[in-house]
């Protein structure tokens, strides 16, 4: 069965189209190979093409479904919140939706699934980072944080790197779990790591985003945003992380402020930044594109409803979610747009593309 509908003013062609899930969706999707996998609290991980939004299977996870699913070698992996204490790791084939595993996390899996060499790393409210087999589903180890891992690990060659509820930074050897270092931050790790040139940036629930060296753990800087940060994203030398009150640009190398956009709640993952734009979504019921270097507006698109994930990059194309619905946007034309009428030509209601 297909919800998928094009929008209307086909003329400006900014609206692509929309697919309609029956609940929220919290996390980004996944676009890989002309198809957008998304997961909803409706409870089913969803396949979409990506081109016309029509569906192209929905597998029924039994739970809420709120991180991005990880698409790797024709099997989509993801997490399930199923009931009190419960939830499981599925991995799902790409193209018939039908399931290939399920692994039991304990309780609740929390943040999207990473792969790598072979094994998927997920966290769970039990406290335990598990690396389980791609192909049987097995668990190779599991490693106990002391405190819900409610966000991605970043998986480098030789090492994980995991935050947990119990204020700590663990860096783990990716063949065994054990501990190689482990730093405390002083509150709830709330954000996924994110490694880049030899150095971690993490934020926790103190308002702090910090860089800490990856092969030792010393903290190199800290940050005081003044609000919630979320999960980062580094480009070039600045680390972009969404905010209570936006979104924030930071010197990589001095951890000094270089920008702020004022906006809504802009989601949890780390920001995408494609051809020097930052793309995200915000529970004032917009997505906006803004420009890396400067951290002005340069476009934004009305969606009609919240916006509580972080949009998908590909293409040229954004793909975000809402309250119920996976929008797709013309990245490229809402430039031309932008030149051509600026800002406000941009911003439409949801009654104009029903």
């Amino acid at each position: 069965m297909s919800r998928g509908s094009s929008g209307g003013d086909a003329g400006r062609g900014i609206h692509r189209w929309t697919f309609e899930t029956w609940d929220r969706i919290d996390a980004p999707p996944a676009v890989v190979e002309g198809t957008v996998y998304v997961g909803s609290t409706d409870e089913h991980l969803y396949a979409v093409d990506a081109a016309s939004g029509t569906q192209q299977w929905a597998f029924d996870t039994g739970g809420t479904v709120k991180s991005t699913p990880t698409v790797a070698d024709g099997t989509v992996y993801v997490g399930s919140q199923e009931g009190l204490d419960c939830g499981h790791l599925y991995a799902v084939d790409s193209t018939s939706g039908t399931e290939q595993w399920a692994f039991d996390t304990g309780d609740w899996p929390n943040g999207s699934p990473t792969v790598r060499d072979g094994a998927v790393y997920i966290g769970s409210n039990t406290g335990h980072l598990y690396a389980v087999d791609t192909a049987t589903g097995a668990q190779r180890w599991a490693f106990d944080t002391g405190g819900p891992v409610n966000f991605s690990p970043a998986v480098t060659a030789e090492t994980v790197y995991v935050g947990s509820y119990s204020g700590q930074l663990f860096a783990l050897n990716v063949a065994d779990g054990t501990e190689q270092w482990a730093v405390e931050l002083g509150d709830w790790i709330n954000t996924a790591p994110t490694v880049a040139d030899g150095t971690v940036y993490v934020a926790n629930a103190n308002q702090q985003l910090y860089a800490v060296d990856a092969t030792s753990g010393r903290l190199e800087w800290t940050f005081d945003a003044g609000t919630t940060v979320t999960s980062p994203a580094v480009v070039d030398d600045t680390v972009y992380a969404g905010s209570g009150e936006g979104l924030i640009a930071v010197d990589a190398t001095s951890g000094t402020i270089r920008w702020r956009f004022e906006a809504g709640y802009p989601g949890n993952a780390p920001p995408p930044v494609v051809n020097g734009t930052v793309y995200i979504g915000s529970d004032d019921g917009h997505l906006y594109g803004i420009a890396a270097a400067t951290g002005t507006e340069r476009w934004r698109f009305a969606t009609g409803a919240e916006v509580h994930s972080t949009p998908a990059v590909a293409d040229g194309t954004v793909y975000v979610g809402g309250s119920g619905n996976l929008y797709a946007v013309r990245v490229d034309q809402l430039a031309d747009l932008e030149a051509a009428e600026g800002t406000a030509g941009l911003e439409r209601e949801e009654s104009e593309r029903a």
